[in-house]
């Protein structure tokens, strides 16, 4: 999601919409920040805490990008949306 915004919506792109469907939160995907740049993407611009650097691991982290950057989240069922959403779960809460 953060590629298609930074490279394709200035491309005349910008009427798509993005939809990230999540399998599973447990698995965030977090980096080193210096990785975006080989995906051609601006590390300063979304190495912040409201874009896609991680709350605890001061990484980047691929399913908060996903997640910020989407115009909607869904889940692979409608009971992990529960779990995801109830207390002690894994998810983001």
């Amino acid at each position: 999601a953060p590629l298609y915004w930074d490279v394709y919506a200035n491309l005349g792109f910008n009427s798509a919409r993005i939809c990230f469907t999540c399998h599973n939160f447990e698995y965030q995907g977090t980096a080193p920040a210096r990785d975006l740049a080989w995906c051609g993407l601006d590390v300063e611009h979304l190495d912040r805490p409201d874009r896609m650097r991680d709350n605890s691991h001061g990484r980047i982290n691929a399913v908060k990008g996903a997640v910020v950057y989407s115009n909607i989240v869904t889940t692979v069922s409608p009971t992990y949306a529960l779990e995801v959403l109830s207390q002690g779960s894994n998810g983001p809460g």
